[in-house]
């Protein structure tokens, strides 16, 4: 049965041609992560009708229609969003709001030495969430060398520094724009566990948001 969930959109990046989207419900602040009928990302049809600002969904509660929930390994806040049913916007909050959605955690799932970026199939296997909502300090946004396009996120969390590559084109896109630095003092943060599909065989770990006060500008 179809219900329309009120969800504060915390992430938003490219997948496969598509977008990976995800964010927490108003109401009880859990996890959603809509997907299509098959499970992938979702096509810009999904998105039609609804009022997407021109850097994006994130940072805007919607009303977004979903059919079922469907679980995907450790990725257990996938839900399949209903196809042709446009998301209504609701209202915009502010970057102090963030605050009230932030999640705690001491790492950011394993850590495997000095490959903190990544982890292994059995242990993506052994955790109960994929998405993480962390308030970050002292971050720097670096581009990858030779793609113009790749950005990277380094930023230290809990006892550890992590270097972790960056799926959400708008960041990139504001930093050659000089709408936001590529030092950050602060800024939050969605940080995403993958399935693994990349040819190193392991599940990474990538930030699908960096969200800063000049978003909201």
């Amino acid at each position: 049965m179809s219900e329309t969930k009120d969800i504060l959109i915390l992430a938003s990046s490219f997948k496969d041609g598509g977008r990976c989207v995800a964010g927490k419900t108003v109401d009880d602040k859990q996890w959603i992560r809509p997907v299509s009928e098959s499970g992938g990302s979702l096509s810009d049809a999904f998105f039609q009708g609804a009022q997407v600002r021109q850097d994006g969904i994130v940072g805007g509660v919607y009303g977004v229609p979903l059919s079922e929930h469907c679980p995907d390994r450790h990725q257990r806040e996938n839900w399949i969003a209903e196809s042709g049913v446009p998301w209504q916007f609701r209202r915009q909050v502010s970057y102090d709001d963030l605050a009230l959605y932030a999640d705690e955690a001491e790492t950011l799932w394993a850590n495997n030495g000095g490959r903190n970026n990544v982890v292994s199939v059995a242990e993506a296997e052994e955790q109960v969430f994929s998405l993480l909502l962390i308030k970050v300090q002292d971050a720097s946004l670096e581009f990858a060398k030779g793609a113009y396009k790749l950005v990277r996120a380094r930023f230290p969390y809990g006892n550890y520094e992590y270097f972790l590559n960056a799926r959400t084109p708008e960041i990139g896109a504001m930093v050659r724009a000089r709408k936001i630095p590529r030092h950050l003092p602060e800024c939050f943060m969605c940080v995403s566990l993958c399935h693994n599909e990349w040819e190193d065989g392991m599940c990474h770990k990538v930030v699908a948001s960096v969200i800063t006060p000049e978003h909201f500008q």
